[in-house]
């Protein structure tokens, strides 16, 4: 399979991006245990709960946009689509796994969480859509021109099976 320069840049943001997500995973285990840090913190059940819920959404939706990122080369969108569902994603695993550990400590942070579940929702639809559309489809066109060659090839085409 070869990918996009785009896939590849996003993909790779992505993995840059994993070993910070198992950091969290040990402060978090370090947390929980009472254990490696240095120093203790205080966290009552609701913020132990949002604190694991911040870190396993972060590593799901960084793996999520790895397969978004090749489903996305797979569609016959413009390039536009696909940028905004490839940012729109990467947005969303920032936005809601910060959302989570911002919530342990202030119910302020659920408008963020909000706003991480619509550009999560608005990406994977742009990808569906993407995915339903016929391979020749594209959603947005950027010339007349190549509206003009799309249908003189489609009438070439009718006029070689008369």
């Amino acid at each position: 399979m070869k990918l996009s320069k785009p896939a590849k840049i996003m993909s790779a943001l992505t993995l840059i991006s994993l070993p910070a997500v198992m950091l969290g995973g040990f402060v978090l285990l370090s947390v929980l245990t009472n254990g490696g840090l240095g120093q203790e913190l205080n966290l009552n059940g609701a913020q132990n709960a949002l604190w694991r819920a911040g870190h396993a959404h972060a590593g799901v939706l960084a793996i999520l946009g790895l397969v978004l990122q090749m489903q996305l080369d797979a569609t016959a969108l413009s390039e536009k689509a696909r940028w905004v569902s490839r940012i729109s994603n990467q947005l969303a695993v920032l936005l809601i796994s910060f959302s989570f550990f911002g919530l342990a400590y202030a119910e302020g942070f659920k408008w963020s969480m909000y706003l991480g579940i619509i550009t999560l929702v608005v990406s994977l639809m742009i990808l569906a859509v993407g995915l339903l559309l016929p391979e020749k489809a594209v959603l947005v066109t950027n010339s007349k021109a190549s509206v003009k060659k799309s249908s003189k090839k489609l009438s070439n085409k009718t006029k070689a099976r008369k």
